[in-house]
């Protein structure tokens, strides 16, 4: 089908973990370097998309890796200044939509932030183990740098059987018009705020009757 393939597999050389890149031949590219860690494997690619060399990644981050800002500040350091990062980051934190914050998605928020990298997700659980004990969650997306989300579309994919849902990120040479989703709330919503407004305004007359038997 001419494409190349490109892989990164755990420093153990153990069948398990690792990253791949599959691209068209007819694309010019090359290999960046492999970045193989214990805890983080990540395949990349350079590519011109008509502007400037653009890096194309791939990465896992391991469950059992720990919040290292250093380790995520030098990986993209490594991309230069134009990048788009996919993968499952197993980093979660309630800006990109997971349910909860975790000291590994403390820490790469801190670091996108930094570098002035957006994070695009598609706000919805990309991840549904089986076990009964585990919930869904948001683990899977995009970190890019250097490019206008105008541009930009992320879509999930539920042709595929498996605990991870594919999620598809769509780079258009021409700016893409979205629908506006309507939101009663959003990441900046302040509740504090909210609850003492409710507090002043509302002035509830139904008083509450107790009966007991």
């Amino acid at each position: 089908m001419n494409y190349r393939i490109y892989t990164t597999i755990h420093p153990s050389s153990r069948a398990w973990s690792g990253t791949a890149v599959i691209i068209k031949e007819f694309i010019k590219h090359y290999e960046l370097e492999k970045y193989s860690l214990n805890h983080i494997q990540a395949t990349s690619v350079s590519v011109n998309d008509g502007n400037n060399d653009l890096t194309v990644a791939e990465i896992y981050y391991l469950p059992q890796g720990g919040a290292d800002e250093i380790k995520f500040a030098d990986f993209f350091h490594m991309l230069g200044s134009r990048f788009i990062v996919g993968g499952d980051y197993n980093a979660k934190h309630i800006h990109w939509g997971s349910r909860l914050i975790t000291p590994k998605g403390r820490a790469l928020l801190k670091v996108a932030n930094n570098i002035n990298a957006e994070i695009i997700t598609t706000s919805k659980p990309t991840c549904w183990l089986t076990h009964p004990n585990k919930i869904p969650d948001l683990l899977d997306f995009f970190i890019m740098k250097g490019i206008s989300s105008n541009y930009i579309e992320v879509l999930e994919l539920t042709e595929l059987t498996s605990d991870h849902i594919p999620v598809l990120l769509i780079l258009s040479s021409n700016v893409i018009h979205k629908q506006r989703k309507m939101l009663l709330i959003n990441k900046k919503t302040d509740w504090d705020l909210f609850r003492m407004n409710l507090d002043e305004t509302l002035t509830l007359t139904v008083t509450k009757n107790t009966y007991l038997n």
